[in-house]
């Protein structure tokens, strides 16, 4: 249920704090949108701002707009996890309805040119022509990660996007694209927040053990895998 301050900033009447997250939530019902970045943890700061120079101007020389925000997940820094936001964008489409698959094919295209190498994966929404939305996490490369359709306004996690005025949301799966993960809290670490948004809303997620190998995974849950 949205709180009233969020309706109104979804029907345009919100105070101006509100009108941002209103902003988007309206982009959530009406339109497809990208969010996406050119961060990279391997790279250096001057590198990343570089690359995020370059994914602007990409996207404002094919004739969109963009509104900026952060991607805050966390990272393991000499042993002890830490607050890391990547500079992001959410880039919404032109025209209003579901998209037929070009806005997708072009901001997958973004992510593909924004870095090398690529960026791993982009959240993208549309909706889908009954009233609700369609969102997920896309590998640049190809395919679906995971899918995402709710959105969730002030709500913060392990991975979330914060706007420049400080209001946060998220994503997570709806009821339907729940998936329950046995004994699976680490492993790997995400590619990115993005990808951190989809690893965690499936549970698998415990930023604390990445430190673990997967064989070291495979030893302690060695009687849930046989």
């Amino acid at each position: 249920m949205l709180s009233d301050d969020l309706a109104k900033a979804a029907s345009g009447f919100a105070p101006v704090q509100e009108a941002s997250l209103g902003r988007i939530y309206q982009h959530h019902k009406t339109r497809a949108f990208a969010i996406l970045t050119a961060w990279r943890g391997e790279r250096t700061l001057e590198e990343n701002q570089v690359a995020f120079q370059k994914l602007k101007q990409r996207i404002r020389g094919s004739g969109y707009g963009f509104i900026p925000l952060d991607g805050v997940g966390q990272e393991k820094v000499g042993g002890k996890v830490v607050e890391a936001s990547e500079p992001s964008l959410l880039v919404p489409n032109k025209v209003k309805g579901p998209d037929d698959g070009t806005f997708r094919k072009i901001a997958l295209g973004w992510a593909l040119e924004a870095s090398k190498p690529p960026q791993y994966a982009i959240f993208f929404a549309t909706p889908d022509g009954e009233g609700g939305t369609d969102g997920a996490v896309l590998k640049v490369g190809g395919g679906v990660e995971m899918k995402l359709s709710k959105f969730s306004p002030s709500m913060v996690g392990q991975f979330y996007s914060k706007l420049r005025r400080g209001r946060t949301f998220m994503y997570a799966p709806s009821a339907e694209e729940s998936v329950e993960w046995l004994g699976v809290k680490y492993g790997d670490p995400p590619q990115g927040w993005i990808h951190g948004m989809g690893m965690q809303s499936e549970g698998r997620l415990e930023i604390a053990r990445y430190s673990e190998t997967l064989d070291e995974w495979r030893q302690e849950f060695a009687e849930y895998l046989d």
